[in-house]
């Protein structure tokens, strides 16, 4: 069976568009369950990469379930679909993704843009001065029109002016940064934070007030380490569990 790959482009990083690329034929079913996919050698030279790019792009997918390197024999095709139905801090997914990614359906029931000055913690997350003025989104994100997360993003006004209409923004905050603001995010540091839900968030998150809760506590990075935002994304504890990788 002959499968047309197409080659990757740049600026995109070469072994995201692999991965993506690999992704897209494994859920089409171009890559069927159980098959073994060609060499390494003959898809770097149908892609047009290198081997370094392509074992990347291998890596990931091998991380979140959707193949299986054995040794002697191959790689094969496990899914379509991640084995876990949690979500792995290791990989930078956008809420929309993991949401997607469930098969639920994303969607947005608050969204409010506004302007503040920032506070001591912003400021140290953000590499910039107490009292220069961010952009906050805060958003109530939904699966399936149930209540997800509650998301308070913070950029520095020159990355985001606060006069941005948050209708633009569409579902995928990470979307909009990297495709219409420009912002390739490379990666993110993150803490995984566990309290109880005050008033306010159990207001937005239809739960009662004390329920336990997770907050996603992370700074969004370009290659250069220069700091774009700042999210605290808070989840009921019962819409997701999160998993992480560890290697050797």
């Amino acid at each position: 069976m002959n499968i047309h790959l197409q080659r990757v482009k740049v600026p995109t990083p070469l072994n995201k568009q692999v991965y993506e690329q690999l992704l897209e034929c494994i859920r089409d079913g171009l890559f069927a369950v159980g098959q073994k996919l060609p060499s390494e050698i003959t898809l770097a030279r149908d892609l047009g990469v290198s081997r370094a790019s392509l074992r990347e792009a291998l890596q990931q997918l091998e991380l979140e379930g959707y193949i299986a390197r054995k040794r002697g024999m191959g790689t094969f095709v496990i899914g379509p679909q991640p084995f876990s139905t949690d979500a792995g801090v290791e990989k930078l997914h956008s809420v929309t993704q993991i949401i997607v990614s469930h098969g639920w359906t994303p969607g947005t029931s608050e969204c409010e843009l506004k302007f503040e000055p920032a506070d001591e913690n912003t400021a140290k997350k953000l590499g910039i001065l107490v009292g220069d003025p961010t952009s906050v989104i805060s958003r109530v994100r939904t699966a399936n029109n149930r209540p997800f997360c509650y998301d308070i993003s913070r950029f520095p006004v020159n990355f985001l002016p606060h006069i941005t209409d948050p209708v633009e923004i569409g579902e995928s905050l990470l979307k909009y940064v990297e495709e219409r603001l420009g912002f390739y995010i490379n990666h993110a540091i993150a803490r995984l934070i566990p309290m109880q839900s005050d008033v306010v968030l159990s207001r937005k998150l239809d739960i009662p007030e004390g329920t336990l809760i997770m907050c996603l506590d992370q700074v969004h990075f370009m290659a250069d380490n220069t700091p774009v935002w700042y999210a605290q994304v808070y989840f009921p504890k019962d819409v997701i569990t999160w998993h992480i990788v560890r290697t050797r």
